[in-house]
Order: structure tokens, then C-alpha cells, then sequence
């Protein structure tokens, strides 16, 4: 795969890495406080996880990308 296809995905992922590294240490924080453990913190995010690689799997090249490009 190449790219280029994904510059558009690759800009909205990164709002949304951003967010993450800014909730993420409140939110486990936060429910370590209320469990006393991370455990339920470490399933939730194994299968955010998990569903974050089924999409990047279901992604396609957008329509015209490489005409916009040049190629």
C-alpha cells in the first residue's frame, strides 16, 4: 500500500492520537481509583486495540487520490 491513499485518514487519526495521549493517563487514573486495579483498563484497551487494526484493514485508496497527486 502506499501512502499517499491515506494522507486524509492519516490527519484524522492523528486528532484522534491526540486526544488519546491527553484523556488516556486521566482515564486509567481514574479507574484505577475507582477499582484498585487496571485490569478492566487493559481489556478495554486490548480491544480498542483490536478493532483499531479490523479498520485499518477494512481501509480502501480514496477515489481520484492519485489523480490529485500526479501519478
Amino acid at each position: 500500500m502506499r501512502t499517499k491513499y491515506f494522507y486524509g485518514y492519516n490527519i484524522v487519526a492523528s486528532g484522534f492520537v491526540i486526544q488519546a495521549v491527553c484523556i488516556g493517563p486521566l482515564l486509567a487514573g481514574r479507574i484505577f481509583d475507582l477499582t484498585g486495579s487496571y485490569q478492566i483498563l487493559f481489556l478495554v484497551l486490548t480491544g480498542v486495540t483490536v478493532l483499531g487494526f479490523m479498520l485499518i484493514i477494512l481501509l480502501r485508496p480514496l477515489q481520484g487520490a492519485g489523480e490529485k497527486l500526479g501519478h
